[in-house]
């Protein structure tokens, strides 16, 4: 089967939170982009859960933080707690109001902000190719011919620019033998996505015991 060819001034690696913000500010400033995951859309999972202020006086840049604001969970204070005893809570939106607008945190799920992102590329004209998996790329002088596997057969596209958002195990980036410069942490941590939890306060709720906690 020949391969379908593509081309682009930046091709992105990697449709998380990364690559999307990527694509979307290059999409911003008039670049000709592409971004390509092997996934078949964004993220299902929560994962990470909280937006800095910076995070969105970035997504304002965008004219995104309305529709972050429309979306997000309103998180106004933390109550850190032993059991089921609950101690004075710490007013999280006091924690920069004098700096931002965007006081404290603001909390959006991480497949929350993958949709989102991608919805504003979609939007452009500008759709990200799911189910497209980098394989190899070859410099040619002057551009970067990648070869993809795609849901139609192999693809291949040319770019000027690759960005290798694709995580600590980029094959990318391995290829090139850029290490991954950080070292993993011996502990272990859950992640939970539940419904119908009660009897924890609103806000953000800290649980601490001898060995271990729970936020």
């Amino acid at each position: 089967m020949d391969a379908t060819l593509l081309h682009t001034d930046v091709l992105v690696i990697g449709a998380g939170p990364t690559g999307l913000m990527a694509g979307a500010w290059l999409q911003n400033f008039g670049i000709d982009a592409r971004v390509i995951d092997m996934k078949s859309g964004p993220t299902r999972e929560s994962r990470a859960l909280a937006l800095q202020a910076r995070s969105m006086e970035i997504y304002r840049q965008l004219g995104l933080a309305d529709e972050v604001k429309r979306r997000s969970v309103p998180t106004g204070e933390m109550r850190p707690g032993i059991g089921s005893r609950s101690f004075k809570s710490i007013k999280l939106n006091r924690l920069g109001y004098a700096q931002t607008p965007f006081a404290g945190l603001t909390m959006l799920e991480q497949s929350a902000n993958e949709e989102l992102l991608a919805d504003y590329l979609k939007d452009a004209g500008n759709e990200v190719l799911w189910e497209h998996g980098y394989e190899s790329f070859s410099d040619t002088g002057d551009q970067l011919l990648i070869k993809c596997t795609g849901p139609q057969g192999p693809v291949h596209i040319s770019a000027r620019y690759v960005i290798a958002a694709d995580g600590a195990s980029s094959p990318i980036r391995e290829s090139l033998g850029i290490a991954f410069e950080g070292k993993t942490d011996d502990e272990v941590f859950y992640v939970l996505d539940a419904q119908g939890v009660t009897g924890m306060g609103s806000g953000i709720n800290l649980r601490f015991s001898d060995e271990n906690f729970m936020l």
